[in-house]
């Protein structure tokens, strides 16, 4: 699993990736990716701590009942080889929480939902009709368990990986991704498949 970082502020990349679009257009030969993407997360859930309604902490391991799915907003820009991400995304499943936990007090179903904002750096190769990608970067994420009576939350910032490869029609692209973090506790596996534009 990786390791996890402590919370440092996204605020600063973000205003910096938007402060080279805004002014840095003319001087460099940029290209602008923009795209959504829909993805299938695989996650290793353990058991972590998640802070409840009142403020008070609780060790909970949810119990992953349906597949996750979730969809994926990106902003691209590309610099000769390089690509600069930033990505918008959530995912969601239905889970449990059984009634051993202090948390609850019977089984509990539960709405598990991961919120990240991502930002990064790729390096992105190119020939013909095909592109491959590998990067990374960190993600701030909020994981929400939400039953009828309460809910929980987990915030945490977290190193990610990833890989990829598109195929390309001219300004169009559709790319599959594989990327790797960890949550607290849980590893993550998102596949991923997105259709991006370029001009």
């Amino acid at each position: 699993m990786l390791l996890q970082a402590r919370q440092p502020k996204m605020k600063v990349p973000v205003i910096a990736f938007l402060f080279v679009i805004l002014f840095g257009w003319n001087s460099f030969a940029w290209e602008v990716e923009i795209g959504v993407r829909q993805q299938m997360p695989r996650i290793g859930v353990g058991e972590q701590e998640y802070e409840d309604d009142a403020g008070e902490k609780r060790s909970i391991k949810p119990e992953i009942e349906t597949t996750a799915i979730g969809q994926a907003y990106h902003l691209g820009l590309r610099f000769e080889s390089f690509f600069i991400d930033m990505d918008v995304s959530q995912f969601k499943y239905d889970s449990s929480i059984d009634a051993s936990n202090d948390a609850v007090s019977t089984d509990t179903d539960i709405t598990a939902t991961t919120r990240e904002t991502r930002i990064g750096v790729n390096y992105y190769l190119e020939r013909e009709l095909a592109g491959i990608l590998a990067g990374g970067g960190f993600s701030q994420i909020e994981e929400i368990l939400e039953s009828n009576n309460n809910t929980w939350t987990h915030k945490t910032v977290s190193p990610y990986l990833k890989f990829g490869f598109d195929l390309i029609f001219y300004s169009f692209r559709v790319r599959y991704e594989q990327t790797y973090l960890g949550i607290g506790e849980h590893s993550v596996q998102i596949n991923s498949i997105g259709f991006f534009l370029t001009f």
